[in-house]
């Protein structure tokens, strides 16, 4: 049923909760498990680039912990005996990226956490994982932050 799972994933604990049940849906299913960081350079698109005194130096560090962040993943998914792939990527649209992305990659479901915030937070902050389930055309599993229990 599904041979291309995506897993957005920012590092959160939300994310880590989801990594858990995205290599099992892969295991389960014989996927290939995809695992997607987004650099959201969007604050870079908003005012003058001079508020970053060494944009080149942060935009750097950005992708070295992104790619470790992905990189840490996709082996703990190769260890699970799970076939495993990253993308990292800077865009100024976080779900517009995952979403074009799942179209690119032919991705049949996304797992990905949610931290769960409501009210004022979610409205001045947006959601990803809401933007993203509600945009796309696949299979949404979200995974909250913490347990319930």
């Amino acid at each position: 049923m599904y041979g291309e799972v995506l897993l957005p994933t920012d590092g959160s604990q939300a994310a880590s909760r989801a990594m858990d049940h995205a290599v099992d849906l892969a295991k389960r299913h014989g996927a290939r498990l995809k695992v997607l960081h987004v650099i959201d350079i969007s604050l870079t698109e908003q005012g003058p680039r001079s508020l970053w005194a060494d944009w080149d130096r942060m935009a750097k560090r950005l992708h070295e912990e992104g790619h470790g962040l992905v990189g840490a993943v996709v082996e703990s998914a190769k260890d699970a005996g799970v076939k495993a792939e990253g993308v990292v990527m800077a865009k100024n649209n976080v779900p517009e990226a995952i979403l074009g992305y799942v179209e690119e990659a032919g991705v049949d479901v996304i797992v990905m956490g949610t931290h769960g915030r409501s009210g004022v937070g979610r409205f001045l902050l947006g959601s990803v994982a809401e933007r993203v389930s509600r945009g796309s055309k696949e299979p949404v599993l979200l995974v909250p932050a913490e347990e319930r229990g």
